[in-house]
């Protein structure tokens, strides 16, 4: 509700909601000088009894004026009413009616709204909580810099469990890419899946690295065991020397954009 301030600029108690003296003289089907007169005549036994006066508000008529209305809670409205006649008062009783009804139903739903929404949120909450459980019951290396390891008897790669890692999507799959150094690198084994390639990513990477290095094993978080990457570069020599790709305009243009 609106705080409403009387005359003398101080903030009047909280009754609930108001109804101003232009909803009382179209409800009444009284003239809203009239009401206002009524009202105006009222106050002073009202302050006398309650030390406050009505609160006093404004309103914008057709032409642009500013003109001024009184704002009643429903114990005021009542009290004024009795200046009215029967018919008057009956309308102003079932009008407070109507508004209570209307505002308990809207609290029901709001009430309903907001139970709803706890539970949701405390769905979201126990998941959140379960996943941060078992991220931190899983084993990872500690905290360093990334480097090339070299464990003997093994091929180098590269340990990046402790770094993210995002997706590009290719003919409606996403491959694994990664940041190291500054330079990207993307999934080979995903890329295969992408263009459907029944060769295997290790025999891909060795292709690759004939010439000069363009695969690495790179070791991300979430797997058991480094996997093959490679760079642009890489990826560009795939698809050269693949026929099918190489006329697959539409496979082209996605790699461009996941390129770029």
């Amino acid at each position: 509700m609106t705080v409403k301030k009387n005359e003398a600029g101080n903030l009047l108690p909280n009754h609930g909601e108001t109804m101003s003296s232009r909803e009382i003289a179209e409800i009444t089907g009284k003239n809203h000088k009239d009401v206002m007169r009524a009202i105006r005549t009222m106050e002073t036994a009202w302050e006398n009894y309650t030390g406050r006066k009505f609160a006093l508000s404004e309103y914008t008529d057709g032409s642009g004026r500013k003109l001024p209305q009184i704002d009643l809670t429903k114990t005021e409205c009542l009290y004024v009413s009795t200046k009215f006649n029967d018919e008057a008062r009956a309308k102003l009783v079932i009008r407070w009616e109507q508004l209570e009804t209307h505002n308990a139903s809207q609290l029901d739903q709001l009430t309903t709204a907001m139970i709803r929404l706890t539970e949701t949120f405390t769905g979201i909450t126990n998941v959140i909580s379960e996943r941060l459980t078992r991220l931190e019951n899983q084993a990872l290396p500690a905290a360093g810099p990334i480097k090339i390891t070299q464990p003997e008897g093994k091929p180098d790669y590269i340990d990046v469990r402790l770094q993210e890692y995002d997706f590009v999507k290719v003919n409606h799959f996403n491959i694994r890419r990664i940041v190291v150094d500054e330079v990207v690198y993307y999934s080979i084994n995903d890329f295969c899946h992408a263009i459907q390639a029944n060769t295997s990513a290790y025999q891909i990477a060795g292709k690759l690295n004939k010439q000069r290095p363009t695969a690495f094993k790179i070791w991300i978080f979430g797997n058991t065991h480094p996997a093959w990457f490679t760079t642009k570069n890489g990826i560009r020599l795939i698809v050269s020397g693949s026929r099918t790709l190489r006329d697959d305009h539409n496979i082209k243009l996605e790699l461009r954009r996941a390129l770029s």
